[in-house]
């Protein structure tokens, strides 16, 4: 009898992944072929890849992100963006989803630092890093004890504001640091330079500022204090030096 039902519960076993293959394979046929509706027929394509997600596909991770990065390669951020959001929302520890929703934000920003005038207005460059930023900060909430997400909202605001008169990017860079400080791994040294340069030529310029009088030895020391922690990283960074020699 133990036989038997050591047989039965083998074949459900066998059956069951043997329908998990095939239904797999199914979806994976039907998204081969929404790549090129997507090029043709991008209404049809929406409405195709609605249908796929269906029912208990509605939370097939897998299968979401198989369909975002569908949209990621024929260039369609936006489109791509809400699969990534979908399988973030099916599962909020998806390696999958993470790394769909980051290169939609990368591709974001590159848009919208890209040199080329003659290909992007100064709006859409503008929207596409507003974009980056709305991508990176659900990333930043999603995994907040990971820095790359306020990291990358730091360098899409800094991008928002070339001449670092607003600092919006000021926020972001600082709570990085703060976040790498307390990990105390030279694995971070890079990113930490970064943070101490955008920080220390933020509060540089506050010296300057006449709106900011009251406040200007306040300001020249922190900007002395984020010099100071490049150069205890690295001794030999020239636009430190140069910085520190500027203030005094």
């Amino acid at each position: 009898m133990k036989r038997v039902q050591m047989f039965l519960a083998g074949a459900f076993i066998a059956v069951g992944a043997l329908y998990a293959q095939s239904s797999d394979a199914e979806w994976q046929a039907e998204v081969a072929k929404l790549k090129g509706t997507i090029q043709t027929n991008p209404a049809q394509a929406a409405e195709e890849a609605e249908h796929l997600i269906k029912g208990k596909n509605k939370k097939n991770v897998e299968l979401l992100v198989t369909i975002g990065n569908a949209y990621l390669d024929a260039d369609k951020l936006p489109e791509a963006q809400e699969y990534a959001t979908l399988a973030r929302k099916a599962n909020g520890k998806s390696a999958l989803a993470s790394d769909l929703q980051f290169q939609v934000g990368r591709l974001y920003y590159g848009a919208g630092t890209q040199p080329d005038s003659l290909t992007i207005t100064v709006e859409e460059r503008k929207q596409a890093l507003m974009s980056a930023d709305s991508v990176f900060h659900a990333i930043a909430e999603a995994a907040p004890d990971n820095y790359l997400g306020n990291f990358w909202r730091a360098r899409a605001n800094s991008a928002l504001d070339p001449e670092t008169t607003q600092g919006l990017a000021k926020p972001f860079y600082e709570e990085v640091a703060a976040l790498l400080e307390s990990k105390n791994d030279p694995h971070y040294n890079s990113a930490l330079v970064e943070c101490y340069s955008y920080l220390g030529y933020y509060y540089l310029l506050a010296i300057e500022n006449p709106a900011l009088k009251a406040e200007a030895k306040a300001n020249k020391d922190k900007s002395i204090e984020y010099w100071n922690k490049i150069l205890a990283i690295d001794p030999a960074n020239a636009t430190a030096k140069r910085a520190l020699d500027g203030i005094k």
